[in-house]
């Protein structure tokens, strides 16, 4: 009798390379961190022990980046966050191997803005998303979106290049 088993090995990545990969600076991750955005895979044990991130750090810090580039507020941010988590749980876990092996749906974030201090947030489909921001901009609401798709292959991108 021939038993198998396969093991799957996650990389994890120190501080220099999370900074090299997402070009991000440490005082930005610490407050992200404090602020409950994310949370190192690794917190590290103790004074003189570094944090180490998974894949699904370094992409859930090039989200808050795209985000926070385009909306300052941190309180949004986590907002799109945890609606991301929620919508596609294993978004930030399966990074994938290749661009073929990304599922396509639930890929599209369409951040909608009821007024300066509400927000509502869907994650779509491109169709979906589409037909969706067709709507809301012909009511006249402001609408900010993102391929997440696109992040998860930039990513790829960068690991590969260290």
């Amino acid at each position: 009798m021939n038993i198998h088993y396969a093991i799957k090995v996650e990389m994890l990545y120190s501080n220099q390379q999370m900074l090299e990969i997402t070009g991000e600076t440490k005082p930005r991750i610490q407050y992200w961190v404090l602020k409950g955005l994310f949370q190192p895979v690794d917190q590290g044990k103790g004074v003189g022990t570094s944090r180490r991130y998974s894949e699904g750090n370094l992409l859930e810090i090039l989200v808050i980046q795209a985000i926070t580039q385009n909306l300052p507020n941190v309180d949004f941010a986590k907002s799109i966050l945890a609606e991301i988590r929620r919508t596609n749980p294993s978004f930030f876990s399966q990074l994938g191997d290749r661009e073929d092996s990304i599922d396509k749906a639930d890929c599209i974030l369409t951040v909608l803005f009821e007024s300066v201090n509400a927000i509502m947030v869907y994650v779509h489909d491109f169709e979906d998303a589409t037909v969706c921001d067709r709507t809301y901009l012909s009511l006249g609401l402001r609408v900010y979106r993102m391929d997440l798709n696109f992040l998860k292959n930039t990513l790829r991108e960068r690991i590969k290049s260290i």
